[in-house]
């Protein structure tokens, strides 16, 4: 018995006759019709796909089958339709005037921020990004711009959960945001990120351009895990709870740049405020610097750092910025890439001995500083 043809949707006779464009879920879609006795009928193959559904024909019952994406995990939204396809390899994404080819080349996990043009994405304590390194190409003969909107890229992670990227692109080998129109055979390098849960893996990759073909990739295997000191040591993929950071080296809390330059131990006012009795005050000394492409604030009340002593007691923070050569308070914006001394102190009973000095800011992920050593 032969494979019938696919002309299956009959669509009402009020139509247009002239050929129609299709928005599926907010997408334009171009599919193939015929116009016939004042109606119009749409291949079902092709609906099938826009719909993100498979159409197969069951040759012994001489019936098509529509099968539906599979179903979502929790807080998913299922499968979408697509074709394999390998890192390092270059692809088709998009159609008509609006084809490019796209090759993805790497992606890592990082725990840091990712600046693109104005804005700074931070991800928060219990969060992680998944940075995709990219490259595009104009195969036509006219001008094509890409940018943040071009394409699209959603990770399936492996809770089934849809998430998609940060709707920004950045130029590789700087942090510029990416606006450009490609010359016919030019081709660009980029980058972007999707946020993703700190435990999540992110076993697989869509990438689409409007109604073009999706681009499916297995992630397994490839995705670089996250970088010291970030990195959990029982899980390649995952991220410390709180990130312990030696003196002298720069870390990322939220917005800022700290870098733990000296603490000590001391008996002197601040202030004119001598210590309590039976107590001393605990300095550290720190370099801050703004990492962000945006103005920074520094202050009593964006920062939020907490001492641990030796016999597991904290010491909450007094709420007092100072400047490295002065008692004076610190309240300061600033610039981007500007950097300025600044000084916390605690008060610690004689009794007792600072061990671990940690600072979040708004909902970072908490860095650890080791005063153990102060005197």
């Amino acid at each position: 018995m032969k494979k019938m043809p696919l002309l299956a949707l009959l669509l009402s006779s009020s139509l247009a006759l002239a050929a129609p464009s299709f928005t599926i879920g907010g997408v334009s879609v171009s599919l193939p019709t015929v116009q016939q006795g004042g109606k119009l009928y749409v291949d079902a193959a092709a609906l099938a796909k826009a719909l993100g559904f498979t159409l197969t024909f069951n040759q012994a019952k001489n019936t098509y089958v529509v099968q539906a994406p599979a179903p979502a995990g929790p807080g998913g939204s299922g499968q979408l339709a697509g074709a394999g396809a390998a890192v390092g390899q270059a692809y088709t994404a998009g159609q008509g005037a609006e084809t490019l080819n796209f090759t993805l080349k790497s992606a890592e996990f990082v725990a840091t921020r990712v600046n693109i043009g104005t804005q700074s994405f931070v991800p928060a304590a219990d969060q992680k990004l998944l940075v995709l390194h990219y490259s595009v190409q104009n195969p036509g003969k006219s001008e094509q711009r890409y940018y943040e909107s071009t394409l699209q890229f959603t990770v399936v992670d492996d809770q089934n959960t849809n998430r998609r990227y940060i709707e920004a692109v950045g130029r590789e080998g700087g942090s510029d945001s990416l606006d450009i129109a490609l010359k016919p055979a030019q081709k660009v390098d980029a980058y972007t990120a999707i946020v993703l849960p700190a435990g999540n893996s992110a076993p697989k990759l869509i990438v689409q351009s409007g109604s073009g073909p999706v681009l499916r990739y297995d992630l397994h295997g490839v995705v670089k895990g996250v970088g010291a000191p970030y990195a959990d040591p029982q899980n390649p993929l995952g991220v410390r709870s709180s990130v312990p950071v030696a003196t002298g080296l720069y870390a990322q809390v939220g917005a800022l740049d700290l870098r733990l330059d000296a603490a000590a131990l001391s008996s002197s006012a601040i202030g004119g405020q001598p210590p309590s009795s039976g107590h001393r005050f605990l300095i550290a000394t720190f370099s801050v610097k703004n990492g962000t492409p945006g103005s920074q604030r520094l202050s009593y009340n964006n920062l939020l750092p907490v001492l641990l002593l030796t016999s597991g007691d904290k010491v909450n923070w007094n709420q007092n910025v100072l400047k490295a050569g002065s008692d004076d308070a610190l309240d300061i914006n600033l610039k981007p890439g500007e950097e300025v001394k600044a000084r916390l102190y605690f008060e610690v009973p004689t009794q007792d001995a600072p061990r671990t000095l940690s600072v979040v800011q708004d909902t970072s992920r908490p860095i650890d500083f080791d005063v153990s050593g102060a005197k």
